[in-house]
């Protein structure tokens, strides 16, 4: 699977792989990674872009976000806005088959449904507290970010047909900009396997309200000793 960028002005994405990081040219094709989750490092000087990333594969109908969800939020760095992407492994990214029939329509959700009822996520490391709430975004692929005094922090859900992931990257705001080495990352997935599908194997997207309370931790701070019991998720719907 592949991925890439369409975007203008000055604008820099940096996409960090297992072994190296990388400069993104604009619309220009990247691999994803498969077993480990992706980051994109986004830093731009004005708030109001229209740049796309788009995941895809051959014969498969993509899935695109704007990276300007979430953004105007963000912390401000020497007069440029920064933001942390994270794109699941690969393996769990669920697209459909390319087809006449859902060229046109919701390929997600059957006819007449939306996912209308996103949650509010509320994340705790060392009894500091993030709430991810006003989520922005489309169909399957959503963005919620939280600022607070010292730290900066990035949610993304993504629906398929089968699960959805969350992701969410902290950042410390006094570290420097491109240096992850003090982010830290988690992902937490929820199997719906339960919902009725169509004949186009979409769900009913009113019946979907996944419930985040496990995780995984993707990536801890250097200079700390993050373990599983110091990181807790909760989800509530209003």
């Amino acid at each position: 699977m592949y991925f890439s960028i369409s975007y203008n002005n000055n604008n820099i994405y940096l996409y960090k792989s297992k072994t190296k990081t990388s400069i993104c040219k604009s619309n220009f094709s990247y691999i994803l990674d498969s077993d480990s989750y992706n980051k994109l490092f986004f830093l731009t000087t004005n708030n109001n872009n229209a740049d796309i990333v788009k995941l895809y594969n051959n014969n498969y109908i993509p899935l695109s976000f704007n990276t300007n969800w979430a953004l105007e939020t963000s912390y401000l760095i020497e007069d440029s806005y920064y933001k942390n992407i994270l794109i699941p492994p690969s393996k769990y990214i669920e697209q459909q088959q390319d087809n006449p029939d859902l060229n046109s329509i919701n390929n997600l959700c059957q006819d007449n449904t939306n996912i209308n009822k996103l949650p509010n996520i509320l994340c705790y490391i060392k009894n500091k507290k993030f709430i991810f709430s006003k989520w922005t975004g489309f169909s399957q692929v959503w963005c919620a970010s939280y600022n607070q005094d010292e730290y900066i922090a990035y949610a993304y859900l993504y629906f398929f047909k089968d699960h959805t992931i969350f992701m969410a990257s902290i950042k410390e705001k006094n570290q420097q900009k491109y240096n992850d080495i003090f982010d830290t990352d988690i992902m937490s997935i929820v199997d719906h396997k339960g919902l009725t599908h169509d004949e186009f194997n979409r769900i009913n997207c009113l019946e979907h309200m996944p419930v985040y309370n496990e995780l995984e931790i993707l990536q801890t701070p250097i200079n700390d000793d993050l373990g599983i019991k110091d990181i807790k998720i909760s989800t509530e719907y209003i």
